[in-house]
């Protein structure tokens, strides 16, 4: 236990959860609420992460998109414009 104590990996109240579940003897039990309480964190930060992605993602779709609509649309314009001379 004592090499998790000084990681900054296992936090403070976890290290806590486990020291009451060793001496509760439900460590089990403790593990379980640890499991869950890294589950849900680990949820939490995927949420967070993906809400900032997605606005960036459909900026970078708008550029390909517009780009694509300028490629095949100024040559039509073009030409357009040398058949009116």
């Amino acid at each position: 236990m004592k090499f998790a104590a000084n990681s900054e990996m296992v936090s403070p109240v976890v290290m806590q959860m486990i020291k009451a579940g060793e001496k509760s003897g439900d460590i089990g039990e403790v593990c379980s609420k640890i499991s869950d309480f890294y589950d849900k964190k680990l949820k939490n930060t995927i949420k967070n992460v993906t809400g900032m992605i997605e606005p960036l993602m459909i900026i970078i779709m708008g550029c390909i998109i517009g780009t694509i609509a300028i490629a095949l649309l100024l040559p039509i314009f073009r030409i357009s414009t040398i058949m009116s001379r």
